[in-house]
This record gives structure tokens, sequence and C-alpha cells, in this order.
């Protein structure tokens, strides 16, 4: 659609809310201002070859508490732990792990009363080796003139 065709149709919608405020209630009843701006929208969506939809790009941070059990964390343990699932060395490593399971609800949170038996591959029942994993802050923003 071209630029003068959407100036046609914005006209139109235009001159409709005029003759509605005039005085002919069935037409104010069905075309109101809203209405117009909504259709004065689809037509310049339409004028610009885009459809109905806004894509945003999001960024969501999350921040999770852990608290290992140091004493599960062997030599033993780790050494097999690398030479099935990942290459951790250091406890830390191990923790952002935890940390990203919780964040991405592949894992539940560990608190005080709940989450100490659910069995996370590599672990077994994970209360064996955290104490607690908790989201503690949840932050989101739209990324400023970004679209996905």
């Amino acid at each position: 659609m071209t630029a003068a065709a959407f100036h046609k149709i914005e006209r139109g919608l235009l001159e409709a809310l005029e003759i509605a405020q005039a005085g002919d209630e069935e037409i104010a009843d069905r075309l109101t201002r809203e209405q117009v701006a909504q259709d004065a929208i689809r037509a310049r969506i339409v004028a610009q070859g885009r459809d109905e939809m806004s894509d945003y790009t999001v960024e969501v941070s999350l921040r999770v508490h852990i608290k290992l059990r140091d004493d599960a964390f062997t030599d033993k343990f780790m050494e097999e732990y690398r030479e099935n699932f990942s290459p951790f060395y250091n406890l830390s490593e191990h923790a952002n792990h935890l940390g990203w399971l919780v964040a991405s609800e592949r894992m539940d949170e560990v608190t005080k009363n709940s989450g100490k038996e659910q069995f996370i591959e590599g672990y077994g029942p994970i209360g064996q080796f955290v104490e607690r994993a908790e989201i503690v802050s949840t932050d989101t923003s739209v990324a400023a003139g970004e679209v996905a």
C-alpha cells in the first residue's frame, strides 16, 4: 500500500468519526476515537508492509544463592563427575552449574523444608550436595532499540 492510499484511508476514517460526532448515535456507538486510532495504526502497519506483531528482546536476570555441602564433593566424586559429566575442577563450577539448573527451572529450589529429595543427574538426591539453592532476586528489562 502506498502512502497516498494510507492517507486516503486515514481521511475516510476521520470523516466517519466526524459523522458519528455530528449526531448519528448508531455510528457513534460503533465508531469511537479508539477504533479510528486502531484502524489508522493497522493501515499504517499495512502501508509499511509489516504484520501486526511486535518483537522485543527482553533481558531476564536471576540471582541464585547456592550453599554447598563441601564434604560431599570428595576427590572420588569430583573425578567421577569429570569423567561422566563435565570437566569441573572446583566447587564454584558446581555452584555455577546448579545455579543455572535452578534459574532455568531444570531443578527446583532447595530450601530448608523442600527440594532436597529431587534427583539430579550426576548428583543423585541433591540434598546430599546442596544445603540451599534459592532465587534471591529477579530483574527484567526490554533492551533499548533491540528487536529479536
